[in-house]
């Protein structure tokens, strides 16, 4: 079912797109030119740095393919959750983008899916769970294929839901979190990138004159 929807959307965008996401500590950027068919990625090695490279990066990707922000057809973004000085800094970014042009599409997804679609093709057949820690004793969990959302404020309850899984999935290493034998800590990369955007491409929008683009912050169940 994923396969053959990420298959379908990949053949069927014919646009020229820009996604970003900045809710990690790195900047991760993935750019698609409809003109020549081509990618062009980014991942930062510089942690926390959202701020300073983000807007360095795009111009320097836009020149290289010989393309003007104008001509961004499309935008994905990962609203979260996340850091919460880089959710902003991305959101932001594209923010100042659509108060001069509206026409841009909107495809948001989430860091939960970034991860989870970034290793789906080996761990099909899997229960697994991706833990995203907020603050100190503030979990997420959420479930694949499931797909949902559990909070704990309890490291041993977490601990103990979490032993049913097959597979852990952490952003950043975590010694609170046991089960050792099935963790794996997975970083941003530009695949889970574009394979978000594209599976829910169906959804892109547009911004309405008065609609702010806002985070994921996770302070409500969904």
């Amino acid at each position: 079912m994923i396969i053959h929807r990420l298959t379908l959307m990949r053949n069927l965008i014919k646009k020229t797109f820009l996604i970003i996401d900045t809710a990690d500590s790195l900047v991760n950027i993935s750019c698609y030119n409809d003109k020549s068919d081509s990618f062009e990625n980014f991942v930062s090695t510089i942690k926390n740095a959202q701020n300073e490279e983000l807007c360095d990066k795009v111009d320097d990707i836009l020149l290289k393919n010989n393309l003007k922000i104008n001509e961004i057809e499309v935008f994905g973004i990962n609203i979260g959750p996340g850091s919460f000085t880089g959710v902003r800094t991305g959101m932001s970014y594209i923010s100042s983008i659509l108060q001069f042009n509206k026409n841009i599409g909107i495809v948001k997804f989430d860091t939960f899916d970034m991860m989870y679609f970034d290793i789906y093709e080996v761990m099909m057949n899997e229960e697994i769970g991706i833990i995203i820690k907020l603050s100190q004793n503030d979990y997420y969990l959420k479930s694949y294929p499931k797909c949902e959302v559990l909070h704990f404020t309890d490291i041993d309850l977490l601990n103990k839901k979490i032993s049913c899984f097959d597979k852990i999935f952490l952003s950043n290493p975590n010694n609170e979190i046991i089960h050792a034998n099935k963790l794996q800590i997975n970083q941003s990369s530009n695949i889970g990138l574009q394979r978000a955007f594209m599976y829910y491409y169906k959804d892109m929008y547009y911004i309405a004159n008065n609609e702010i683009l806002a985070p994921f912050y996770l302070k409500e169940h969904y």
